[in-house]
């Protein structure tokens, strides 16, 4: 519908569509649900993953852990594109008229662009925008750049060129734009304009990424972008454009491209790097013929042959070659026994020593590892398996007497650990008992103190009440965690309140518009940057409640109860618990578990780890939505339920996400003879996997079960839905302490 026709439509014609385009809206959400969009609209398309419901762990070994063991970081894709609104035309339609009317704010018109855009009426969708850039108001530059998204689908390069050309010029409207979602303009303006033939100023227009406070993986795909486009230009210098990508962010898809060009022209580069870029990108084969020929070719000093030597290992474990795992990262020590990655390759070696059953062999690397490394981020953790390992190997009295020292010395998750498995030790293998407390003094809230207070029931069929546990409401006022606060000495004195940062009342104009994502991005920001203040995050975490996103309010409490001692954190006012455990779309999500037997409260934990409750979620094995379902098992699900017309992006809708999840889920159950733990298992590391953890189990129990998953990722996961769920059931059914169904 032209402007022309759209103003003929009078204030009565509009007042009676007004009746029928909500009618028809209202009939679509229950009340509480608040519709959710796509995410930040970059990119359409996501990574497919191959294993579980949630993309799986990768294999053994340092991988789950992002590389060197470390912890990974986790990266976000663009989410694909959808119209996730479940209504009909006629409320589009509607948007539309009146936003062409000139009787709609810029928000309302601006969240009519998004749905179209969404419909895939991308011309519709460039005319709303550029209404919104009329308005000249606070979503006038995003408008601006939507506008050009929209005509480069609709009408083509040349056309978006200009418009892109207009948003990045110098003092133009992407300098309004928070930084990340400017640098995400410079990178598609760029492409514009290169396939418009105007490479001269795709290239100037890249350069600007220079002056911004961007990632390592924004900058290497600025890189990787100038390197490419000069390539094809005839530009000089591309070749050094290339080398920058790789050496910056090694693990990104920039790095791997700009690897593949290097090589196709035979072009000279850091081997070392080019190696790490191929470990990354899971070119096993290819990464482990470019270490090789490095220390064949002894084109390395100690330290490096010491890095090269621990990813060799890391690779034959990914190949499940541990023996020669074991021979690489002792390599690895031979090489650069006090090198960088030395620590690491005395832990992956005890690791892989665990699971040939060789424990002594284990004890003695993860000693070498505390004694030589004290400071490592791996030796809290070499600590508790060498005494656990002791255990196993019928050293009962040292096992029991090195748990009892780490109660005494360790951080409190992993002193409840210790105690836990001082009882299991105990109770199946006769260990001498020490003098300790129980794991839930140390941290009640810890996995450890939930098996404690469960027993084996854990991983027995999951009682058939806990199906009908639906959970209780909390009140939402928050006077008892400001009367709590106070009670521990906090003041709310600040001399700028956080909801009048003009960030943060942007985020709320964007949340409303359409644009959640980037709203999460600066309240993110506004929270880390204000986590010594809790008042100020009780009020971001409301706020961010009000305006669904329930992953920004369970960050805010989290970031409080973060800075409260664990064996404290259950006296804190559930009011504060209920925001860092919330129950969002209860409706659905109550409605899927039924349909599929699944304790609601076990579908809520999974979420909780899975997304933290943002609908348009993603990761980077391809996983989508609020229980991370990645496509090839979304088609299954689909076909198995026999949804017609399913489409990967109908996973943003919570009906349809918690509906796939608490299937998948409820299959695992059913598999599995509904042990809760191997069905987890199943749905974050794949069912062959869980199987073969449960073959492998040394001894009875959820602990011989845990001890027996050799992915880091899963086992990890295993822990936090475990604790997630036993703080669902005490927080919501008001059981004694936090616990699992027995």
């Amino acid at each position: 519908m032209t402007n022309r026709v759209a103003r003929r439509v009078g204030v009565v014609a509009l007042a009676a569509l007004l009746v029928v385009a909500l009618a028809a809206f209202a009939g679509t959400r229950e009340a509480g649900d608040v519709p959710t969009t796509e995410g930040d609209g970059i990119s359409v398309s996501v990574p497919l993953g191959t294993t579980g419901a949630s993309g799986g762990a990768v294999g053994p070994g340092p991988d789950a852990t992002g590389g060197s063991g470390r912890p990974a970081t986790t990266t976000t894709p663009g989410t694909p594109s959808n119209s996730v609104l479940d209504i009909p035309d006629i409320r589009l339609t509607f948007s539309a008229m009146v936003a062409q009317a000139g009787g709609a704010n810029p928000t309302f018109t601006y969240r009519a662009a998004v749905e179209a855009r969404d419909a895939a009426r991308y011309e519709l969708a460039a005319e709303l925008f550029d209404l919104v850039v009329d308005s000249r108001g606070d979503l006038a530059p995003f408008a601006t750049f939507r506008a050009a998204q929209m005509v480069a689908l609709a009408e083509g390069p040349a056309a978006a060129a200009t418009r892109y050309a207009d948003l990045l010029r110098e003092g133009g409207p992407a300098e309004r734009l928070p930084t990340s979602v400017h640098a995400i303009a410079i990178t598609e303006g760029a492409v514009a304009l290169e396939q418009a033939g105007r490479n001269g100023e795709a290239l100037l227009v890249l350069e600007q990424v220079d002056s911004l406070a961007v990632s390592s993986f924004t900058r290497a795909s600025a890189l990787w972008e100038r390197a490419r486009i000069s390539e094809a230009a005839g530009v000089p210098g591309w070749e050094d454009l290339a080398i920058d990508a790789m050496t910056t962010e090694p693990g990104s898809a920039a790095a791997q491209d700009a690897l593949d060009l290097l090589d196709e022209y035979e072009v000279p580069y850091p081997r070392l790097v080019a190696a790490y870029v191929a470990y990354r990108a899971f070119r096993n084969d290819d990464a482990l013929d470019r270490y090789q020929a490095l220390l064949d070719d002894e084109a390395l000093d100690d330290t490096e042959a010491g890095q090269a030597w621990f990813y060799i290992g890391a690779l034959r474990e990914r190949a499940y070659d541990r023996e020669g795992a074991i021979e690489a990262y002792g390599n690895s020590l031979g090489a650069a026994p006090d090198g960088d990655w030395a620590d690491d390759a005395r832990y992956w070696r005890g690791r892989v020593l665990e699971e040939l059953d060789r424990p002594e062999d284990a004890v003695a690397e993860y000693d070498l590892l505390v004694e030589s490394f004290p400071n490592s981020t791996f030796a809290e953790d070499a600590e508790l398996r060498a005494a656990v390992a002791l255990g196993l190997a019928d050293r009962g009295a040292e096992s029991t007497a090195r748990l009892a020292a780490i109660t005494r010395s360790a951080s409190p998750s992993t002193a409840a650990e210790a105690a836990h498995w001082h009882d299991v030790l105990v109770a199946l293998f006769d260990a001498p008992p020490a003098d300790l407390a129980p794991a839930t003094s140390y941290d009640p809230t810890s996995y450890a103190a939930a098996f404690e207070a469960s027993g084996d029931a854990i991983v027995g069929p999951i009682p058939a009440s806990a199906a009908d546990e639906h959970p209780r409401s909390i009140p939402s006022s928050r006077v008892p965690i400001d009367v709590w606060l106070a009670s521990r000495g906090e003041s709310r004195a600040v001399e700028s309140p956080i909801l009048e940062e003009p960030d943060v009342e942007l985020a709320w104009i964007l949340a409303k518009a359409g644009e959640p994502e980037v709203a999460r991005g600066l309240l993110t920001s506004a929270l880390f940057a204000r986590r010594g203040q809790p008042f100020e995050l009780v009020d971001l975490a409301y706020a961010a409640r009000d305006h669904a996103l329930y992953d920004v309010a369970l960050n805010a409490a989290n970031v409080i109860l973060g800075q409260v001692p664990p064996s404290e954190r259950l006296e804190a006012p559930r009011e504060l618990l209920a925001l860092a455990y919330p129950i969002p779309f209860l409706s659905d999500a109550a409605a899927a578990a039924d349909e599929f037997g699944v304790p609601v409260l076990l579908l809520y934990a999974l979420m909780r780890q899975e997304s933290a409750f943002n609908p348009t979620a993603g990761s980077s094995a391809g996983a989508f939505g609020l229980t991370q379902v990645i496509y090839p098992t979304g088609e299954a699900i689909a076909r198995d339920l026999g949804v017609e017309g399913w489409s990967f992006e109908d996973l943003a809708e919570p009906r349809i996400a918690t509906r796939f999840g608490a299937y998948y889920l409820g299959v695992q159950l059913d598999e599995f003879d509904g042990n809760m733990l191997a069905a987890l298992s199943a749905y974050n590391g794949g069912p062959g996997n869980a199987a073969r953890w449960l073959d492998a189990q040394p001894f009875p129990g959820p602990d011989g079960y845990l001890y027996a998953v050799d992915f880091t990722e899963t086992r990890t996961y295993l822990e936090h839905v475990s604790a997630n769920y036993a703080m669902y059931r005490y927080l919501y059914l008001g059981t004694d302490a936090p616990s699992l169904p027995h």
